[in-house]
């Protein structure tokens, strides 16, 4: 233990010396000279305060001049060498002459006053004239350098910073400091290092903080963003104190004004714009090509949200690129749209019973895709340009394409898999819409493992980013919330970088997507790819009814130079001049498709006819396939509360999508619903009336002498 200390040393170190200070114990601190208190009073406001020092420092020299009798005219001379050097070093570093002009006139000033002081007195004149003067013509130079714009943003710079350290404690970020500041069109944002908080920048990139905010500024919380930097430790705040989603935005073709110019010609290669962000004035932007080949995107919104404006904006883009092959297909009940811009698309499918075509064309995709990457050169990832264009498959509702478990629908999700996983490299990119991001609607995990791009618009629920994106959609804005129920706003991600927000041009009406679609034409195929695809080809472009008679116009000019270079399936030979590269229609397909078909009917008539089957045979393997299918369907896991649910649905009779939907709040999918019911199927509980998904599934009938089910159960 410290001794008690004396009367003496308790009050002296209550009481320290003069000139001392103290810490918080009281000790006595070390002694700091008095002439500091000038220095910290100029470091408070630099900007302000520097020059004044300086001018009474001037003064003082003036006086020395005087006194030691410097020589003048040396003095006017050094004033005038030093104003030349200080204009060409201010010139080339400070930037703009006439600031460098200031300056050198400042010192040019300041040795002239040096010069005649030391000849005459600083008091020269009556009443000390020379000092008077000295004093106005320091005051106009203090009002033109106060009147400086650098020197003005250091202050206001200065004043930001310091109202930061107020307005933090209130966010709950004491200990915060401002790193930037720049007011937008809608309000400001801040850039603020977090580390002197204690807490990641992350912690404060959550929806709790953004309320906190906008309580404080009494504002709505979709006002405020707050999102981590970059750099680890930094996080942007963005306020926004004006409605950005008031008015929609035109569309840059149909507005006599736009705010945003696009090119008459796109290229795939860039960002294509879709939109614009009202609080920067960027544009929002969508990349579908970059170096490393296509990238696949994924759009999610719920119905009525914008989603379909959005597609028209990418379409606008892709139909005025001279280096896209545009496909685009919708199957769903309702496809107004896509109907108006297949004037423009090179192939498309458009209705319920167009998932036939819409096969074809996949295959075809396919088939194109197989040739490019055996006849892809010295490339190693395919280069988009006009005459050899990237493909790009656009597929709205794409659960009414990738949803049917029929032979047509496990087809068509195949050759989606494989676009998915070769096609980016070759030349090939999907744009895939729907109202959920979830494997029902996408069709299979293989196809969205391949998804690089994810926009989100209103969403349902809050995890519905989660379900599409993965841990991505953890990063996003709640989309569920944020556009304040504004159709058209957008947020686009890339997988492994940053996201964008923005609204959608609006590019809505039918009449408006005539006009834009009218007279576009895609980019024309290589003609050894197109003779590559023949027929196929041909097949599909006849029974378009799209571009017609301008694109059998195109493959009649394309096929005398195709058929000069010696073109055959699988010819390695390089690519022909764009200008003769087709994007055709049917040339007497018919006739050859009759040909290919008589033919095959002849093939098929010499062939001797199939021996019959031997019954025993026959009889193992039927035994043998219900065998597998019993113990397949006992490893079902299947818990009480699902088998209760699912026995009170077959009392009434049920098929697999009603029975998915009453299951859906205990998580449980379609494909693990028909799994269940085949259990149950297997163990004598349920019977299955009809094939198909339209099959119905009822309770098994009971033995007149059981009262149980074989598993022991009652019914």
């Amino acid at each position: 233990m410290q001794p008690k200390p004396t009367l003496r040393e308790a009050f002296s170190r209550r009481r320290p010396k003069d000139g001392a200070e103290t810490t918080p114990q009281g000790q006595e601190a070390v002694k700091r000279p008095r002439g500091l208190g000038l220095v910290r009073w100029v470091r408070q406001k630099p900007a302000e305060r520097i020059p004044l020092p300086v001018g009474a420092g001037l003064y003082g020299a003036g006086w020395a001049g005087y006194g030691l009798d410097w020589s003048s005219p040396w003095l006017a001379a050094g004033g005038v060498a030093a104003a030349v050097v200080t204009y060409l070093v201010g010139v080339r570093n400070i930037g703009g002459e006439d600031r460098a002009f200031r300056l050198a006139a400042g010192v040019a000033g300041a040795g002239g006053w040096m010069a005649l002081s030391s000849a005459v007195g600083p008091t020269w004149g009556p009443y000390g004239a020379l000092t008077w003067l000295y004093m106005a013509a320091y005051g106009v130079a203090y009002w033109v350098y106060r009147g400086d714009v650098a020197v003005q943003k250091k202050i206001v710079w200065r004043e930001q910073k310091t109202g930061w350290h107020q307005l933090g404690p209130k966010f709950g970020m004491r200990g915060s400091h401002l790193l930037y500041h720049e007011p937008t069109r809608l309000g400001e944002r801040f850039l603020i290092d977090t580390q002197g908080t204690g807490q990641r920048a992350s912690a404060f990139a959550t929806p709790s903080q953004e309320e906190l905010i906008a309580e404080k500024l009494g504002l709505p919380r979709e006002r405020v963003r707050c999102r981590p930097d970059s750099i680890a430790g930094r996080l942007w705040i963005s306020i926004r104190y004006t409605d950005p989603w008031a008015q929609p935005i035109p569309h840059p073709v149909l507005d006599d004004n736009p705010e945003i110019v696009l090119p008459e010609v796109a290229d795939i290669r860039k960002p294509q714009p879709v939109g614009v962000d009202p609080e920067t004035g960027r544009p929002l932007t969508l990349t579908v090509c970059n170096q490393d080949g296509g990238l696949h995107t994924l759009i999610v919104a719920i119905n009525r949200s914008g989603k379909t404006v959005l597609l028209s904006n990418i379409n606008e883009r892709l139909t005025a690129a001279d280096n896209v092959f545009p496909i685009g297909i919708n199957v769903g009940i309702k496809a107004p749209e896509m109907y108006r811009w297949r004037k423009a698309f090179a192939l498309s499918a458009c209705g319920p019973k167009e998932r036939v075509r819409a096969l074809r064309i996949l295959e075809l995709v396919r088939d194109g895709m197989e040739w490019r990457g055996a006849n892809h050169g010295d490339e190693t990832v395919f280069e988009p340009r006009a005459g050899r264009p990237l493909w790009v498959i656009e597929v709205d509702e794409m659960d009414a394409l990738l949803g049917h478990n029929d032979n047509i629908g496990h087809a068509i999700r195949q050759c989606v898999v494989d676009i998915a996983s070769k096609g980016p490299s070759e030349g090939f990119a999907l744009i895939l819409a729907g109202q959920r991001g979830t494997q029902e609607w996408i069709g299979s995990t293989d196809i969205r493992t391949q998804i690089r791009n994810f926009v989100f618009l209103q969403l349902g629920a809050g995890n519905e980013a989660f379900n599409a994106a993965g841990d991505l959609g953890l990063t996003l804005p709640d989309m569920a919330t944020y556009g304040e129920g504004h159709k058209g706003v957008a947020c686009i991600a890339q997988l492994g970088g940053d996201y964008e927000i923005g609204r959608t041009f609006n590019l809505r009406e039918l009449v408006d997507i005539d006009r834009v679609a009218e007279g576009r034409r895609p980019s024309r195929l290589e003609p050894l790819l197109t003779a590559h695809l023949g027929v196929k080809l041909e097949r599909l472009l006849a029974s378009e009814p799209g571009p017609g008679e301008m694109h059998a116009r195109d493959l009649k000019e394309s096929r005398p130079a195709a058929q000069q270079a010696g073109t055959t399936p699988n010819n390695t030979a390089p690519d022909a001049s764009p200008e003769t590269s087709p994007v055709g229609q049917q040339d007497n397909g018919l006739d050859k498709a009759t040909e290919k078909i008589d033919e095959t009917r002849t093939y098929l008539a010499s062939l001797s006819p199939l021996a019959e089957p031997d019954p025993e045979v026959a009889a193992a393997l039927a035994q043998s396939a219900e065998e597998r299918s019993r113990q397949m369907a006992e490893q079902v896991d299947m818990s009480e509360q699902v088998r209760a649910r699912l026995l009170d649905l077959l009392a009434d009779g049920t098929t697999v999508r009603p029975a998915a939907e009453a299951l859906e709040d205990l998580g449980v999918s379609r494909w693990k619903v028909h799994e269940c019911l085949t259990r149950l199927h297997a163990e004598g509980v349920a019977v299955r009336e009809g094939k198909g998904r339209g099959s119905i599934w009822r309770l098994a009938p009971s033995e007149p002498d059981e009262e149980d089910t074989p598993n022991g159960n009652a019914v």
